[in-house]
């Protein structure tokens, strides 16, 4: 089986999240909330402080951006 790798990133937290970085079309950073835009909707996800959510932000940006196969 061959194709593309789906990155999907869980967070854990109050209400635990999945994001599947395959169907994100904007992602936005505002202190420690990082908002994820599909094509019909939005969902964030708070993280514990704003340097944790800049790392997140930053790792997420390099996965999303990257041609892993």
């Amino acid at each position: 089986m061959s194709g593309k790798k789906r990155d999907i990133f869980h967070f854990n937290g109050e209400n635990p999240t999945a994001i599947n970085l395959e169907h994100v079309t904007h992602m936005a950073i505002v202190g420690a909330r990082i908002t994820f835009t599909f094509s019909a909707n939005a969902i964030y996800v708070d993280m514990a402080d704003d340097e944790t959510a800049k790392k997140v932000f930053e790792q997420l940006l390099n996965v999303w951006g990257s041609d892993v196969v």
